[in-house]
């Protein structure tokens, strides 16, 4: 019986200490990343903890794109008096047949352009 995923986002500020995955090659290439922000973590349909995948800031909204891949829309907000104000951005999570983090690429805005 193949194992379903449920996915939750939250604030790494409560992860701490979590691990994060590599994968090595010649050279050692992280392929999910701590990039300081908020993390998704990966239960079974029977509560059992499977893995986390670090994303960008405040994840928010996740979707099921297939099942091998999620997105989360990281929405960055700042704090009330401003003094923080982190950039939104998209994450994708790629799962290994397993069900764990296989890779997670996080897309920012910074070079994107919204004409009419």
């Amino acid at each position: 019986m193949r194992a379903q995923v449920l996915a939750t986002a939250i604030s790494a500020i409560l992860l701490t200490g979590c691990m994060t995955n590599t994968v090595k090659t010649e050279s050692t290439t992280v392929v999910n990343p701590d990039i300081g922000g908020g993390k998704i973590l990966l239960y079974s349909t029977d509560g059992k903890f499977l893995d986390a995948a670090n994303v960008g800031n405040l994840p928010d909204m996740v979707r099921f794109i297939d099942n091998q891949q999620l997105i989360v829309a990281n929405e960055g907000e700042p704090t009330d008096d401003y003094s923080s104000d982190p950039e939104g951005s998209v994450s994708i999570i790629q799962l290994a047949k397993n069900k764990t983090v296989s890779e997670v690429t996080t897309l920012g805005f910074d070079n994107t352009s919204i004409s009419n």
